[in-house]
């Protein structure tokens, strides 16, 4: 998710300093995913977080780097308990001054019209809230939403939405070939997913599922 069209345009934002140094970054997920479509999960020991949540585990930590510590809880449902689990609640740990968290509910079966699918990241001097709409009355979806709001001194800060061309799927697999062909090329070290760094998500992920059977 790190090479979304829709953040990598928050990241240049970021790098240009237009909300300033990070805050807060949250990930929220209130949908119902249809698990029947994917057999293979009923058999899993793990499922929420290894097949799901990962992606924002990982995303997060493209932005902040690898947390001190994660808390976790995993949950069942009741219409779900063939499934290891379909909700998570995770914090990463940076510290006093920064909030890092990800909800997820694949349960909300009450019409998609309440479904929420976002990620919102605030800075010293404003904030970005990009709604991923692939999740939303999943498999069919609804629109990609970025918006953004600025402080200026004197001036009402107003939210603003800007038009990203492409989305998660398929268009952020452009990012993950890019970064393969520019370390091949020389131009970079190594690739921004590589594996040093596909470990250190892989690691909070364990960290997470030892968090939700011993406690915080």
């Amino acid at each position: 998710m790190r090479f979304a069209p829709y953040i990598l345009e928050a990241r240049k934002m970021i790098a240009d300093g237009k909300i300033g140094a990070i805050t807060d970054l949250e990930v929220y997920v209130n949908v119902h995913t249809p698990w029947n479509l994917w057999d293979f999960l009923f058999s899993k020991e793990r499922m929420e977080i290894n097949y799901h949540s990962i992606h924002y585990v990982d995303l997060i930590r493209s932005f902040l780097g690898t947390p001190s510590k994660v808390y976790a809880r995993t949950f069942k449902h009741p219409h779900a308990t063939q499934l290891a689990s379909v909700k998570s609640n995770i914090i990463m740990d940076y510290g006093d001054m920064v909030r890092a968290v990800i909800h997820t509910n694949h349960n909300h079966n009450y019409s998609y019209r309440k479904q929420e699918s976002y990620v919102k990241i605030e800075g010293t001097k404003g904030a970005v809230k990009i709604t991923f709409g692939a999740l939303i009355n999943y498999p069919y979806g609804i629109a990609d939403n970025f918006e953004y709001i600025m402080l200026e001194e004197g001036n009402e800060a107003q939210w603003q939405t800007k038009t990203i061309e492409g989305t998660w799927f398929p268009h952020a697999f452009i990012g993950t070939m890019q970064q393969m062909q520019l370390a091949k090329a020389g131009i970079i070290d190594k690739p921004e997913n590589s594996i040093d760094d596909a470990l250190e998500t892989m690691i909070c992920v364990e960290a997470a599922y030892a968090s939700n059977e011993k406690g915080a």
